[in-house]
Formats: C-alpha cells, structure tokens, sequence
C-alpha cells in the first residue's frame, strides 16, 4: 500500500506540473561561441581560484569513492558479514573524523577566511 500511495503521489505531482507555465528565464540572444570554447573558459576561469580548484578535486574524489562503498559492500557482503561491519563502521566514521579535522585546524589559524579576488 506505501508504494501505491507514494506512485500516486508522483503522478499528482506530474499533472500538476503540466498546468505550470512560467517562463523561468528571459529571452537572449543565441551564443555564437562554440561549447568547446565555453567549456575552456569555464576550466581556466576555476583554474585560476585556487580554493575552488582544490574543492572541486577533494569533492571530485570523494564522490568516486563513496558512491563505489556500495558496490564494495555488496562483494565483501558474499565474503562474510565481518567485511560489511568495518565498511559501514568507516562510513559512519567519516562525519565525525571530517569534523574533528575542523575543529583542529580552525583554531591554529590555518582554515581563514579569504577574500575573494573579485572584490
């Protein structure tokens, strides 16, 4: 029964979102430019942030490597419970490691507040 609610709540949801008509955005003119130059510009424009270009690679990694912990579950699950316990025991473990690394760099000055170089 959840699951009849829940695909009905969906299909509610649709048809009411064909009755939405709003333009979201104003007209403008078409680029010229090709996407192959967009694309570059958009790279060497993150390129030169430096915190952004290190943000972007450390969310980049660890995108890869936790959307991989499932699959990496599922294997050691046919392995034997005890591998499944250590990965979900890291998983869990990663939050508070992740705010423990905060709160000791955040007081020895090394995590300050930069301003932007577009200001």
């Amino acid at each position: 029964m959840p699951f009849v609610v829940d695909a009905l709540s969906y299909a509610v949801s649709f048809v009411t979102l064909l009755f939405v008509r709003p333009t979201f955005q104003d007209e403008r003119p078409r680029s010229q430019a090709r996407l192959l130059a967009e694309v570059a510009e958009g790279v060497v424009w993150l390129w030169r942030r430096s915190f952004l270009r290190v943000i972007v690679a450390l969310i980049g990694a660890s995108n890869f490597a936790f959307n991989a912990l499932p699959l990496v579950m599922i294997v050691r699950a046919r392995q034997g419970p005890e591998g499944v316990i250590a990965l979900s025991y890291a998983a869990a473990s990663r939050s508070s490691t992740d705010s423990r690394a905060y709160e000791t760099l955040r007081p020895r000055g090394r995590l300050r507040k930069r301003q932007s170089p577009n200001r």
